[in-house]
């Protein structure tokens, strides 16, 4: 899930590995592709996972280059490569991790909570709510999708971004649907329409050096007050 923010922004690295340069097959920015079979794949893999979203966390909103997420991870910047073809992929994985854990705190409570919908729906929202409250840099990387990391993204990369991410928020939403007693692709609707209000407060909220939001406690107090007035006012 990615849109425009209130950040400007230089265009960073796009530059594919040459070795998959001419690769008509898209692949996934979930699963970085490992073409690696040594021990130390899976220990690099995760540093990746991790560091580039605290790198950026601490800088200046701008995407960090590829040599500094290298340096970060202590990684060679070819070996960046071999699992990223871009610099955007990187950071649209980070998004799509973050993404896919809200889905789940989703899924968690469609599944587990018992009682009234009331309660259900109550739950779900403190469960989005802790996630992203958790994860600050989601918010902020969703900010900077359309004009910062989807431009630094091949096309094969971009296409299977956005596939996973339908993917996921397809099986949260039918689940939606069963804990809720809704329609079918009702669920899908609420879903979509409740990433749009959480997108457009936090868009509107304004920013400090660093991208530090200066209501940063408040700013999610409201997006929860928002998200029980859609949601009242939707499944009524």
């Amino acid at each position: 899930m990615a849109g425009d923010g209130p950040h400007r922004h230089a265009q960073g690295d796009r530059r594919p590995v040459a070795a998959g340069a001419g690769g008509a097959r898209a692949r996934s920015v979930l699963r970085p592709p490992v073409r690696l079979s040594r021990p130390s794949v899976r220990f690099d893999q995760d540093r990746l996972a991790r560091r580039p979203g605290r790198l950026f966390l601490d800088g200046d909103g701008s995407l960090p280059s590829a040599e500094r997420i290298a340096a970060a991870c202590g990684l060679a910047k070819g070996t960046v490569y071999l699992y990223f073809s871009t610099k955007g992929a990187i950071f649209a994985a980070l998004q799509a991790e973050g993404w896919s854990g809200l889905l789940n705190a989703v899924d968690a409570v469609s599944i587990s909570v018992t009682g009234s919908r009331e309660v259900t729906v109550s739950a779900i929202i403190a469960g989005l709510v802790d996630h992203l409250r958790a994860h600050p840099e989601l918010l902020q990387l969703d900010a900077l999708g359309h004009s910062v990391i989807e431009p630094n993204m091949t096309a094969d990369e971009l296409a299977a971004f956005k596939a996973e991410q339908m993917a996921l928020l397809t099986v949260s939403a039918n689940r939606l649907d069963l804990a809720l007693s809704l329609g079918s692709g009702r669920g899908l609707s609420i879903l979509l329409r409740s990433y749009a209000l959480v997108r457009g407060l936090w868009q509107s909220t304004p920013f400090a050096r660093g991208g530090e939001v200066v209501t940063f406690a408040t700013s999610h107090t409201e997006i929860a007050e928002a998200l029980h007035e859609y949601w009242r006012g939707a499944l009524s």
